[in-house]
């Protein structure tokens, strides 16, 4: 694998920000193994989540982790709607959804952790060092790292202690609750709560390498995120 593969920053921040943005709004309503059963209903007729949960965002972190190398790398963090509202941090933060994190856990039935770890360059599928995500438990380095086995990770990665939220233990629609995403295309991660970004990419042509994997169980919004911050 090459170390320094890299996209032009331009493309890193379209598959980041501007594709949860582009479609109207979809969810994956009862997930299963299959990439067909993506059946979707519209985000926008699920009820409003709690205005008391935090958001979560995606946005870029300029770190430098490995001392010889160092990217611009999407990421996952909880901010209150005052610093998501924030002029100073306009066009810093991609809205994902709502949950809670270290300061109310087990609230509305939302307490099983999401767990972040670094993966070094050069890893076994993407490459590319970058942030990952594992509902439930913390990762667990193995040297027969697959990519395709959720709780699993790279016998070199860096697992962190404190979770990044609290997630339910599966999708509720009728409390708002949806799947949360991770998805990896030709060394990019992304995160998404419309299953139909997953779709148009797994059906996109050409065909381009791809994956996908559910990282937890989110609220997707709540009314006011449906008023001032999704567009």
């Amino acid at each position: 694998m090459e170390k320094n593969m890299k996209w032009p920053k331009w493309m890193v921040w379209f598959l980041i920000l501007a594709l949860p943005l582009v479609s109207s709004g979809c969810f994956h309503a009862n997930k299963k193994t299959g990439d067909d059963d993506l059946n979707a209903l519209s985000i926008r007729d699920l009820p409003a989540g709690p205005e008391d949960a935090q958001i979560l965002v995606t946005y870029l972190d300029n770190v430098s982790i490995d001392p010889t190398y160092q990217n611009i790398l999407p990421r996952l963090k909880l901010v209150t709607p005052q610093e998501f509202d924030a002029p100073a941090n306009a066009g810093k933060f991609s809205f994902v959804g709502r949950t809670y994190g270290n300061n109310a856990p087990f609230r509305r039935g939302l307490d099983l952790p999401i767990h972040e770890y670094y993966v070094g360059a050069g890893s076994p599928w993407t490459a590319r060092d970058g942030f990952r995500y594992i509902f439930g438990v913390k990762c667990f380095p193995i040297s027969n790292y697959n990519p395709d086995d959720p709780y699993s990770c790279p016998i070199d990665a860096t697992a962190y202690n404190d979770p990044v939220a609290y997630s339910a233990a599966g999708e509720n629609p009728g409390a708002g609750i949806v799947t949360l995403y991770q998805f990896e295309t030709l060394g990019s991660v992304g995160y998404t709560t419309d299953a139909q970004i997953i779709w148009g990419l797994l059906t996109m042509q050409p065909v381009i390498p791809f994956r996908y994997k559910a990282i937890g169980y989110i609220y997707h919004s709540s009314q006011s995120d449906r008023d001032k911050r999704i567009k």
